[in-house]
């Protein structure tokens, strides 16, 4: 089902799905794209990929089964944004993002 999906939306589902949650700023910024917190929305209300996290539909979680085969693909360029976006330390990654 990923495969059918938009680019855009294909790159911010691969690229922030390694992260417990997201929400459009975090998306934005590992992505590089504006329109992350829309994507995520439209996704929501289609029942795909993401569930809210709270009443604000401002934080989302990505069903368990994206998350264990994306296979998330990140560059060097992503992972130093993640790094600093979530206080990742350089050799390891967080329990869940800020």
């Amino acid at each position: 089902m990923l495969e059918r999906q938009p680019q855009d939306v294909q790159q911010l589902l691969l690229r922030t799905s390694l992260l417990d949650r997201v929400n459009g700023e975090l998306a934005e910024l590992l992505t590089g794209r504006p329109g992350a917190e829309r994507i995520l929305l439209e996704l929501e209300d289609a029942n795909a990929f993401v569930v809210s996290l709270d009443p604000e539909r401002t934080w989302f979680r990505y069903h368990h089964l994206l998350r264990t085969s994306s296979g998330w693909s990140c560059d060097g360029r992503c992972r130093k944004k993640y790094r600093r976006c979530t206080g990742a330390p350089r050799n390891g990654s967080p329990t869940r993002a800020r």
